[in-house]
């Protein structure tokens, strides 16, 4: 069906959006622009629409979904939000103002739907709205249905396993004859699709989109992978933003220039937001050293269990300096204890002998035959201290996760789980120090805390788009995967203090403790030495000489 009028407004500005039943043409809102026009004719079933502020994406998806209530009839669909509070007071007056009224046959404000108008008066398609996070019920009410399609506007507000659910329920089939004909099913389908329209927001759709977002230009706005689609729309794509909108926001004396770069230009990756702002892969991502570098480290390592969800454990070493070494991980999930444990044990193995230490590993271990020898190679291992809650049943006794994996040779110790003060301590590990020497190169101004790239993949991942955001609460909320980071947090907050003097080049450390080395080696060379006979001090009393300490 073809919906697109005859005329236009302005190079932004495409044709109208017109809807033609029984004769009668209604027009659909106003008349899309460009990017809204590419945005309603895609097909992908996971559609990411925005990127920016004003670039019209809630226009865009209602106009969307009043097309797809059309053009099959009937289908259901649905819009929501996060809270239907704040999708009463935002995109629900952009459908209606979008929507012709002579398409809507019943706005039920109890139940939260409108039957809408299509081509044939018997099959009415409906369209649900509501919340999918502010209230329980109301997520259970939109999830416990089928539909064709629907529209989230702004999915950052709601976390990733509310989305995947409702993307489960893309499974609604129209009446027979209308719609595309299924022969294994014996169904009509309509076009399934997920319709998502966004603010560059931290968080699972930069992660789920990242691949599409990371290519994204303003020449290539459009980027597909045939099951997603990004459609970066700016503040300049929109027509219908007031006059001079965008140079009036730029010139604003009192915003930051992060914000401009994330909702003017649609920068995804603006820093603001980042937990480790200084982090930067030319500094902090190392090639993995030799063994003979290896072998001088301490190693310990830290286990990040989630019963469901991902398992990570990561090796870390710790030079004579404090210097921090994130030396590889294992990143897993939906697998059992038994399993992680395997590919856990594996690695152990093969970075024992990578450090020279598989001989007296094995050595110890006849001694300890409960641990697997490989585990004997660490100072210790540290587990995040939920696991030792016993809610796993054994025969007539309840185990912790923790004593799961004790079972499987991996003995753990809990990890001290403070988020603020290990995220703290992490930047200050990560910072740069003036005086402080690069363990491998020996050129100055080096962090404290070092990355080996091959071996962590999905750890760079993590650290690199972690981000908090402050709530409506005021309190602070990470964004953002964190089963590596965890760990490396558990890692840091279990080390002392780094040793203020190295016993080397006093450039490795900072002003005031070469100051202090300074001073205390001046008063050594005074006072440290040996009592003479022509010491000025008196002591000892009469007869005893001019010595300062007495002669016993």
């Amino acid at each position: 069906m073809d919906y697109r009028g005859t005329t236009t407004m302005s190079p932004n500005v495409g044709p109208p959006l017109i809807v033609t039943l029984d004769g009668v043409p209604y027009q659909v809102g106003k008349a899309p622009s460009v990017k809204q026009w590419a945005f309603i004719e895609r097909d992908e079933q996971e559609q990411l629409y925005g990127g920016s502020k004003s670039g019209g994406k809630s226009r865009g998806i209602c106009a969307k979904l009043i097309t797809l209530a059309v053009e099959f009839p009937g289908n259901q669909l649905g819009l929501f939000r996060q809270n239907l509070t704040d999708l009463k007071g935002s995109t629900l007056v952009t459908f209606e103002q979008t929507c012709p009224k002579g398409l809507i046959l019943t706005h039920h404000k109890t139940d939260n739907y409108y039957l809408i108008k299509t081509r044939h008066s018997d099959h009415p398609s409906r369209i649900w709205y509501g919340g999918l996070g502010g209230n329980e019920g109301d997520f259970e009410k939109a999830k416990g249905k089928e539909y064709g399609a629907f529209a989230i506007d702004e999915p950052s507000e709601i976390d990733r396993d509310t989305y995947l659910q409702m993307l489960a329920q893309l499974r609604w089939t129209l009446p027979e004859g209308f719609g595309t004909y299924d022969p294994q099913s014996n169904c009509w389908r309509p076009s399934y699709q997920a319709i998502l329209g966004s603010n560059p927001e931290p968080g699972w759709v930069e992660e789920h989109f990242g691949h599409l977002i990371n290519v994204a230009t303003e020449r290539e706005p459009i980027v597909t992978d045939r099951q997603r689609v990004y459609i970066m729309a700016l503040p300049k794509d929109n027509p219908y933003n007031p006059p001079n909108y965008e140079q009036k926001m730029r010139e604003q004396p009192d915003i930051p220039q992060s914000w401009i770069d994330k909702y003017m230009s649609g920068s995804w990756k603006a820093s603001e937001g980042l937990v480790f702002k200084e982090l930067d892969e030319k500094v902090h991502y190392i090639s993995c050293p030799d063994k003979a570098f290896l072998s001088k480290l301490t190693l310990v390592g830290s286990l990040d269990h989630a019963s469901t969800g991902i398992v990570c454990f990561c090796i870390d070493g710790i030079d004579s300096v404090g210097n921090v070494f994130a030396l590889a991980s294992y990143y897993h999930k939906n697998r059992l204890i038994s399993q992680h444990s395997q590919a856990i044990r594996d690695m152990c193995d093969d970075w024992m002998r990578l450090t020279g230490r598989e001989d007296t590993c094995k050595a110890k271990a006849k001694y300890d035959p409960q641990t697997h020898w490989a585990m004997l190679g660490f100072e210790y291992v540290l587990i995040d201290p939920s696991t030792q809650q016993k809610t796993l049943q054994n025969k007539n006794e309840l185990w912790s996760a923790q004593d799961m994996y004790q079972r499987e040779g991996i003995p753990t110790q809990a990890a001290w789980n403070a988020i603020d003060a290990g995220v703290q301590l992490m930047q200050e590990y990560i910072h740069p120090k003036p005086h402080h020497l690069h363990p491998l190169t020996g050129k100055g101004g080096a962090p404290n805390y070092f990355i080996v790239r091959e071996f962590n993949r999905e750890g760079i991942k993590e650290i690199e788009g972690w981000k908090k955001t402050i709530t409506i609460n005021k309190s602070v909320r990470y964004v953002g995967p964190d089963h590596w980071i965890d760990n490396q947090r558990y890692i840091i907050m279990s080390r002392p203090e780094p040793p203020r003097v190295f016993g080397a080049n006093n450039f490795s450390t900072d002003t005031l403790t070469v100051k202090a080395n300074g001073s205390l080696d001046k008063f050594l060379s005074t006072f440290g030495k040996p009592p003479s006979d022509n010491q000025w001090f008196e002591g000892g009393g009469k007869g005893k000489g001019n010595q300062w300490f007495p002669n016993v």
